[in-house]
């Protein structure tokens, strides 16, 4: 298997992305999502700090901290924090589906690679 990956995966040079691709993982998915499912599944059993009202309780009291941010934040929270998921979220899955297309192994035809081959030195994947 490591072969397999020293073989075919081959980085001219190493997208930052990859390095976060854990801590996308951690903060978005299993922080966020999960935590938010398993209070609305099992509320007696999980984590009150990573439920809905437990991140509702630790956002919108450090937004209480500043007169500004009350008045104009914190009446929107149930609005944010959507949003805010799907941001922490989004870059993971980008990466997860990057992966998946096999963007970054040698010779394979990789439709969405955005810098053409001839600038990559002809060697990490053609365009199609």
């Amino acid at each position: 298997m490591i072969n397999y990956i020293k073989n075919n995966i081959q980085f001219k040079i190493v997208p930052l992305h990859i390095f976060f691709f854990i801590f996308w993982f951690k903060n978005g998915f299993i922080d966020k999502v999960c935590g938010i499912l398993l209070g609305i599944i099992t509320p007696e059993t999980a984590y009150q700090g990573d439920t809905w009202t437990g991140w509702a309780d630790y956002i919108v009291g450090n937004w209480d901290k500043s007169q500004v941010a009350h008045a104009l934040l914190s009446p929107t929270f149930n609005l944010l924090f959507p949003i805010l998921i799907l941001l922490q979220c989004l870059p993971f899955v980008l990466t997860a589906i990057s992966i998946i297309k096999k963007e970054f192994t040698v010779n394979v035809k990789c439709s969405g690679l955005i810098i053409p081959d001839t600038i990559l030195g002809g060697t990490v994947a053609t365009m199609t």
